[in-house]
């Protein structure tokens, strides 16, 4: 049989709640983790109908698997490589502005200078 995928909008169809609680289940380990394309994430049908039956029994379906280990580790990569990137950008910033400011005073001593 061959393997049938998800993207996050069928799954949240599902199992109506919001991306946002929908990932920090997948943080605690309750939700599947995706597995990733590309950028795309996909979900496993099998692990949705999994976790549907479990949760309609009273359970909760716990996904502390590689893949759960992968995804958090890749977000924290990503996380840290944005916000390093933005550092880099706030540095660059500065120091167009320092340069300015130095341009601008040295050019009012050689005013004062003449």
């Amino acid at each position: 049989m061959k393997q049938q995928y998800l993207i996050l909008p069928e799954v949240l169809q599902i199992i109506p709640m919001s991306r946002t609680k929908w990932y920090e289940g997948i943080k605690r380990g309750v939700f599947p983790p995706p597995i990733k394309f590309g950028r795309s994430s996909l979900w496993k049908r099998e692990d949705i109908e999994m976790l549907i039956e479990t949760l309609s029994k009273g359970g909760i379906a716990p996904f502390h698997d590689e893949r759960s280990r992968n995804f958090t580790e890749y977000n924290a990569k990503s996380k840290e490589k944005h916000m390093m990137a933005s550092m880099e950008r706030h540095i660059e910033q500065a120091q167009r502005l320092h340069n300015k400011l130095v341009k601008r005073v040295n050019n009012k001593q050689s005013a004062i200078a003449r």
